[in-house]
């Protein structure tokens, strides 16, 4: 019993990936084109997802400009620790809409390509379609994005935006 107790130990520090899974094949890093607004403007983010792996990997994206919204999930929170409220938009995505609202059209064409050790799909996102930012103040802002072989959702940076 001790002699596979220690060889378990033995494994798990001579393999760490393995004890802790599967490393994660990607990388997500979040941007933001303006890091102050005025109140009312549009907060346009960037979102670059890059192959950190050894290998290929496909990468799916939104095939139109601008929808970054399809495949991340984002967390925003005021300087008070307050989530903005959702817009119907963004509950209707990810399926979070009430019983009584009416389930808001989305369409979709999704490009996926085999991306090499190194490179990045990059998409954009307009924050104000998924959040109602009615206040002025700071907002942190982090995404996440589904690993394609792990299966984990791998955070981005925080991004913050002053909004005046």
């Amino acid at each position: 019993m001790t002699l596979l107790l220690f060889l378990a130990i033995f494994m798990a520090v001579q393999n760490p990936v393995a004890a802790n899974g599967p490393r994660p094949v990607i990388s997500v890093n979040l941007d933001s084109t303006s890091k102050n607004v005025k109140l009312g403007d549009e907060i346009q983010l960037k979102i670059v997802v890059t192959n950190v792996s050894d290998h290929e990997v496909r990468l799916t994206r939104s095939s139109g400009k601008g929808q970054g919204e399809f495949f991340n999930r984002f967390k925003v929170f005021d300087g008070q620790g307050n989530e903005p409220a959702r817009t119907k938009y963004y509950r209707s995505l990810w399926g979070e809409r009430g019983d009584t609202e009416p389930q808001e059209e989305i369409n979709i064409e999704i490009v996926g390509s085999l991306t090499k050790p190194g490179d990045s799909v990059t998409e954009q996102v307009d924050l104000n379609k998924l959040y109602k930012i009615e206040k002025p103040g700071i907002y942190k802002i982090q995404v996440e994005h589904e690993d394609p072989e792990t299966k984990t959702l791998i955070k981005s940076n925080v991004v913050t935006v002053t909004v005046s």
